[in-house]
């Protein structure tokens, strides 16, 4: 079994400015169209086309596809899963071949330069912004109205964020990096702060995740 290091997994994490919450969660048991995921290649196409083959999602018409240039880095594939952020190979009764491709990836002497995202909708439109920590809804606002400060704690304090005409951003943040600040204002999809274990979501029905820090 080829199970990321956990170093590693925060490694890939603040490459794609994105957070992982436990590092994976061993007790997680994925559930049909809700999960997204996002892949680190060399070969776009090819592992494309694989995993797309291998969840399904090549069947499905909402399947949304975003390809981004990074730096150089190894090859990887991780899964958002009810929010959280987990190492494929420490989810409880993925696919068997899923489970061969992530381990086939990780083992090429590679690098790779293409971050693809993969995302399926799975929300009805809501007109409220949502903040979970650590599983439960701690907050919600309506998404009509503007608030200057919102402030959410979390495990490592504090994080304040704007909601201004439609659109989230963070203006105070108590995780090391700050990563969520330099993503600036979302319209939709989600911020996470893993070091927070927060999740605020806004418009999910547009896009399921937006920006997704450590």
């Amino acid at each position: 079994m080829n199970n990321i290091s956990r170093r590693r997994f925060l490694k890939m994490s603040a490459l794609l400015g994105v957070g992982t919450i436990s590092g994976g969660l061993p007790w997680l048991r994925p559930r049909p169209n809700e999960r997204s995921y996002f892949l680190i290649t060399d070969n776009p196409t090819g592992d494309l086309r694989r995993l797309l083959r291998i969840t399904g999602l090549a069947e499905d018409k909402g399947t949304s596809i975003e390809y981004t240039s990074i730096q150089s880095s190894f090859l990887d594939l991780g899964i958002i899963d009810n929010g959280r952020l987990v190492d494929p190979r420490r989810v409880i009764g993925l696919e068997p071949e899923l489970n061969d491709f992530t381990d086939a990836l990780r083992a090429r002497r590679s690098t790779g330069k293409h971050l693809i995202k993969i995302e399926t909708p799975r929300f009805v439109q809501n007109d409220r912004v949502l903040f979970d920590v650590n599983g439960e809804i701690v907050e919600q606002v309506s998404l009509q109205n503007n608030y200057r400060q919102i402030a959410i704690a979390g495990k490592n304090g504090s994080t304040s964020f704007e909601l201004k005409d439609g659109c989230l951003s963070v203006t105070q943040a108590s995780c090391r990096h700050e990563v969520c600040k330099k993503i600036g204002p979302i319209y939709s999809g989600r911020i996470i702060c893993a070091p927070n274990k927060l999740v605020a979501t806004i418009n999910p029905a547009q896009r399921l995740f937006d920006g997704i820090t450590g």
